[in-house]
């Protein structure tokens, strides 16, 4: 009866005892990573354990789990063995809390892995550990966006790989890689790879790529953000694919990228980009001059840019540095859009019709602050009638927007309409030559994306053009479903 007894205990010790190194599924749809009934195991996920995040998954992770739910171990800190997140749908993973998760795995991570697959990590506070490689985007989609905290991983990231869209959002925290290990933004066959630096800090831990690895690659770095690519070590931008660099200046202090030291050298592949932008309407002096790389090393590959930003700027690379100033013939004025005013509007240039033009056509509207509202309305000026500006076609500029999806206010030979708040001083024979265009932006945590860039050189008559405004237009009933919402929501519909 006794050796019974102890059976009976030593098979409901072995329930109770943690399942490591094996698989862990998320069976919860929506809720908690600390409630066991959320994973196909019945127990949180332990030491040694992959976490496999499946489509349909939305978890959250913080201080604060469900009743139901198990409390963050001694020592607040989660050990597993490593993440993937895939399985031919949308999932999504929110960490949110104070204490440390651990993915002691030497292997790979994965943010979107497999085909159909669109994953998103949200990263907002705590630590995360990782000693795996990690793909943001492998096969599928994958989304990192960094709010806060601090990501380390102690191994290469690749984003954008292997027939996957990989991003990285980095809006506060930091990303950083402590080991010698590689940064590759495209890589090995991916669709593309993209980093934006809206703001915190990225450490690159080795050699730093922008779509040099068989993958075309984009950085978007914006002033307030920082990049900083290993000292001594090679900054590579383009190579089989395309390569961008993009700078976003709106007249605070940019923070250079620098690769310093004797081996930081700057290569630039065959298909290497540069482009110079600025956010919600600043218009920049001639006055200013940003350093966007600097380099300790020298100049290698073929030595110069595939694309540069045209003439409104003045590009110099070379001497340690690359460098950019606004030309002095398309100075257009100093004021700045304030994109958090709802209903602001931005008049730019000179007084009336003595405004200074521009022929590039290219307006950028991204990285507009959260609460904005979802519509901006830019007001442009020619010489003469837009419909006399025809393309080799013989398609005129209004029609050719409106054939891109573009909404048109204005006059000339259509007699549209011009809305009032983008007239500043023109007469009523003046007003044939305007132009008003929609531009529909889509909100996110805290940015919005969206542009109206247009090639004017491609139309006859001399199609000079000006901006006239820039005006935000709210839409104060979407903003309730914008940004972090969703987070909230999760919160507080936590199983």
């Amino acid at each position: 009866m006794a050796l019974i007894m102890l059976a009976i205990i030593g098979v409901f010790a072995a329930g109770l005892t943690e399942v490591r190194g094996q698989n862990i599924d998320w069976t919860g749809g929506e809720g908690h990573w600390l409630v066991p009934g959320n994973w196909n195991l019945d127990q949180v996920p332990a030491t040694g354990n992959t976490v496999r995040i499946e489509s349909g998954g939305h978890v959250l992770l913080d201080d604060d789990p469900p009743v139901g739910g198990e409390s963050w171990p001694v020592g607040n800190e989660i050990t597993i063995g490593r993440l993937w997140m895939r399985g031919g749908g949308t999932n999504t993973l929110t960490f949110d809390a104070s204490g440390t998760v651990h993915v002691t795995g030497g292997s790979i991570d994965f943010i979107g892995q497999g085909s159909g697959t669109d994953s998103t990590f949200n990263m907002v506070n705590g630590t995360w550990n990782s000693d795996g490689t990690l793909h943001v985007g492998h096969g599928g989609t994958g989304t990192l966006n960094v709010y806060g905290g601090e990501m380390h991983v102690n191994n290469h990231i690749n984003i954008g790989r292997n027939s996957g869209t990989g991003t990285v959002n980095m809006y506060g925290g930091l990303l950083n890689m402590p080991g010698n290990h590689s940064l590759n933004i495209g890589h090995d066959g991916g669709v593309a790879g993209t980093l934006n630096a809206f703001g915190g800090t990225v450490n690159v831990g080795w050699n730093f790529s922008i779509g040099a690895g068989q993958a075309p690659g984009t950085l978007n770095i914006y002033s307030g953000a920082t990049v900083n690519p290993r000292s001594g070590r090679p900054f590579s931008i383009g190579g089989d694919q395309a390569g961008t660099f993009r700078a976003w200046l709106d007249g605070s202090e940019f923070n250079t990228v620098t690769a310093s030291g004797g081996g930081g050298h700057l290569n630039l592949g065959a298909n290497a980009h540069l482009d110079v932008a600025f956010p919600g309407g600043l218009m920049l002096s001639p006055t200013d001059e940003y350093d966007l790389i600097s380099y300790g090393g020298n100049l290698s590959g073929s030595a110069s840019w595939n694309t540069e930003p045209g003439d409104l700027w003045d590009t110099t690379t070379g001497a340690g540095a690359v460098s950019v100033k606004l030309s002095e013939s398309h100075q257009r004025g100093t004021l700045k859009l304030d994109a958090a005013e709802i209903g602001s509007q931005s008049w730019l240039g000179g007084e009336e019709n003595d405004r200074v033009q521009y022929v590039d056509g290219h307006v950028d509207v991204e990285n507009l602050e959260g609460g904005t509202g979802n519509l901006i309305q830019l007001a442009l000026a020619f010489a003469n009638d837009p419909s006399n500006y025809t393309d080799e076609d013989g398609v005129d500029f209004v029609t050719s927007l409106q054939l891109a999806g573009y909404v048109v206010w204005g006059q000339g030979g259509d007699q549209r309409s011009l809305p009032l708040d983008l007239i500043n001083g023109y007469g009523a024979a003046d007003l044939g030559r305007l132009v008003g265009v929609d531009v529909w932006v889509t909100m996110g945590a805290e940015d919005t994306d969206g542009h109206f860039a247009w090639d004017t050189a491609r139309y006859t008559n001399g199609s000079s053009l000006q901006l006239e405004s820039i005006t935000v237009i709210p839409e104060p009933s979407t903003l309730a479903l914008l940004g972090l919402a969703g987070l909230l929501l999760m919160k507080r519909r936590r199983v």
